[in-house]
C-alpha cells in the first residue's frame, strides 16, 4: 500500500454512512412534508365545514322568512276574498273572544255567581185572602173592619215570620190552582167553602193575580240562598148579610172563618191592617205584605177584584 492513500474499505463505510445520512435526511423532510400537508388539509376541511353550516344557517333562516310571508299573503287574499268558512270561523273567534274579555273583566261577578250557580228561580204563589168585617147589620161599605189571612213560616226560608200562604208551584200546574192548593194546604179554606151557619164563602178572583213579587233570601257572604218568583193571588171571604144577628156590633168572632195551620204554616191568624203594619216594624211580618195589601185594596175599591156572587 502507497504512502497517502486511504483504503478502500474505509471509503466503502464512509460512503455508506453518507447514503444513510442522505436518505434519513429526505425521509425527514418527506415526512415533515407530509405532517404539513395533512394539517393543512385538515385545517382546510374544518373551514370549509364551518362555512357549509354558517351557509346552510343562512339558508335556512332565508327559507323560513320567505314561507312566513308567502302564509301571511296567502291569509290576507282568503280573508278578503270573503271565504264563508273562514268569515265563519273568525266571526266565532271575535265572539269568543269578546266573552273572554267581557268574562275577565268581571271576574269579581264570576266568582261569585259559581258559588251560587245550583240557585235557580222557582215559581211560588200566594194568596191575599181579604175578610171585611161590617161595623153594623146593614153592610155599610164604608164602614167594615179588614182582616187578611197570614200563615207563620214553619220552615226556611223566613222560619218564623208571618206572610201570606202559599208556596211552590209544581210542574204542570197553573198558578191559581197553585193558589188554591197551597191555601188549603197551609189554613184549611178552600174554593166555594162556606161557614156552617151559612154566613160566609170564600170565592177567588180568577181574571188574574193581583202582582207578582220576588222573594231573594240573602246568605251571610252575601251569596243566595233562596230565589222565588211569587205571583199574588186574590180570594175574598164574602158576608152574607142577610144572615147577620142583631148583635153583630157586640160581637162578631163567629163572622171569622176558623184558620187550620198545617203542612208547612206553623201557625195561621187572620190581621187587621194596624196589626199587620205594627207587625213589620217589629220585624214579626214579611216587610212586602203591606205594598200587596195597599195594592189590594186599591184594585178592590176600583170595582177591579169584584168576587162577589150569591150565596146560595
Amino acid at each position: 500500500m502507497k504512502k497517502g492513500r486511504k483504503p478502500e474499505y474505509t471509503n466503502s463505510r464512509d460512503a455508506q454512512i453518507r447514503d444513510i445520512s442522505q436518505f434519513d435526511l429526505t425521509l425527514g423532510m418527506a415526512i415533515e412534508q407530509s405532517i404539513a400537508k395533512s394539517f393543512t388539509s385538515t385545517a382546510l376541511w374544518f373551514i370549509m365545514l364551518s362555512l357549509t353550516l354558517r351557509l346552510y344557517v343562512i339558508l335556512s333562516m332565508m327559507l323560513v322568512r320567505a314561507l312566513s310571508l308567502t302564509l301571511k299573503k296567502f291569509s290576507g287574499t282568503v280573508t278578503s276574498k270573503s271565504s264563508p268558512w273562514v268569515s265563519s270561523y273568525n266571526h266565532r273567534m271575535t265572539i269568543s273572544s269578546s266573552y273572554t274579555a267581557r268574562d275577565s273583566s268581571k271576574k269579581s261577578m264570576t266568582d261569585l255567581q259559581s258559588t251560587q250557580s245550583a240557585i235557580i228561580p222557582r215559581a211560588a204563589v200566594s194568596v191575599v185572602v181579604r175578610l171585611g168585617i161590617p161595623s153594623d147589620a146593614q153592610n155599610n161599605l164604608d164602614a167594615v173592619h179588614v182582616y187578611y189571612a197570614l200563615v207563620q213560616r214553619g220552615k226556611e226560608p223566613n222560619k218564623g215570620i208571618w206572610s201570606f200562604p202559599g208556596g211552590k208551584v209544581e210542574a204542570g200546574e197553573s198558578s191559581l190552582n197553585a193558589a188554591k192548593r197551597e191555601l188549603w194546604e197551609e189554613t184549611k179554606l178552600t174554593e166555594n167553602a162556606t161557614s156552617p151557619t151559612n154566613l160566609w164563602k170564600l170565592q177567588f178572583f180568577e181574571e188574574g193575580p193581583v202582582t207578582s213579587t220576588d222573594s231573594i233570601i240573602h246568605k251571610t257572604d252575601s251569596t243566595v240562598a233562596f230565589h222565588y218568583v211569587i205571583t199574588q193571588w186574590f180570594a175574598e171571604i164574602i158576608i152574607d148579610s142577610r144572615n147577620y144577628p142583631s148583635d153583630l156590633t157586640m160581637d162578631s168572632s163567629h163572622l171569622f172563618p176558623t184558620l187550620v195551620a198545617s203542612d208547612d204554616a206553623a201557625d195561621a191568624k187572620w190581621f187587621s191592617t194596624p196589626d199587620i203594619i205594627q207587625g213589620i216594624s217589629s220585624g214579626q211580618i214579611t216587610k212586602g205584605v203591606e205594598k200587596v195589601i195597599q195594592r189590594s185594596e186599591l184594585l178592590y175599591q176600583k170595582g177591579l177584584l169584584d168576587t162577589r156572587v150569591p150565596i146560595s
